[in-house]
């Protein structure tokens, strides 16, 4: 057999199809894995609350509708409510990707240091405080409809979740994979070039994921959640 072709990148073709490479496929195992980890913990955290001895239904409800996601969960629009969640999550992508890259590029170690801090502190602040909020909210929900947690969370969360997290989890990963590579011997700074290296394709593919997770969230996950809630028929461009 001869020897693999290559494309103009130097990366294996096979079929006609560029291949991952090994370290990429490496880099996507540690982006499933966060993406495991956090519904994991929301499911956690939702039978926590759920048998917690008092949950405030209402005054959680009143906060959803009174929050900066009141205008999009109420419109009628669905093209509105399709773009709306697009830039919410585009927003918190970019963020995270811009930090993680200049903490990868840049030269100077205080300003690559800086930027891995801010990177750290924006990627916990969302993990923990969407698997927290989350649980709340799908514990809050099954208490006031008195419906199973998990027939909520199978159809409200589920269906885009795992694009829309699979996206946010690119850079996510990027803290357990540089705390492997610091585990095996690598120096902290020295390593963090081969983070973004490594995780080839994927920082630019999460935004093309997240577009495809706007359109799941308004028009498939709605009809799948009105079969287990009673939602008003403005609930996400409902009509």
């Amino acid at each position: 057999m001869g020897e693999p072709r290559l494309s103009p990148r130097g990366r294996p073709v096979e079929g006609g199809k560029v291949r991952l490479s090994r370290r990429s496929s490496g880099y996507l195992a540690y982006v499933l894995g966060v993406e495991a980890g956090f519904f994991l913990l929301v499911a956690l955290f939702t039978v926590a609350y759920r048998h917690a001895p008092y949950l405030p239904v209402a005054q959680l409800r009143r906060d959803i509708l009174a929050g900066p996601e009141s205008g999009l969960l109420t419109s009628g629009n669905p093209l509105e409510v399709m773009v709306g969640i697009y830039l919410r999550n585009v927003t918190w992508l970019g963020v995270l990707t811009v930090l993680l890259y200049l903490a990868t590029h840049l030269r100077r170690a205080v300003a690559q240091l800086l930027s891995l801090v801010l990177f750290a502190a924006a990627a916990v602040l969302l993990f923990v405080t969407n698997t927290v909020l989350g649980g709340m909210v799908l514990a809050a929900q099954s208490q006031a409809h008195h419906v199973a947690w998990w027939a909520i969370y199978a159809a409200g969360v589920l269906p885009h979740g795992v694009l829309e997290i699979f996206a946010l989890a690119v850079p996510l990963a990027a803290l357990p994979y540089l705390g492997a590579l610091w585990g095996a011997g690598g120096g902290l700074l020295d390593s963090l070039p081969r983070v973004w290296r490594d995780a080839g394709p994927w920082p630019l593919r999460a935004f093309g994921v997240l577009a495809l997770a706007a359109v799941t969230e308004t028009f498939i996950t709605p009809l799948l959640l009105s079969l287990v809630l009673p939602l008003p028929r403005h609930f996400l461009g409902g009509g």
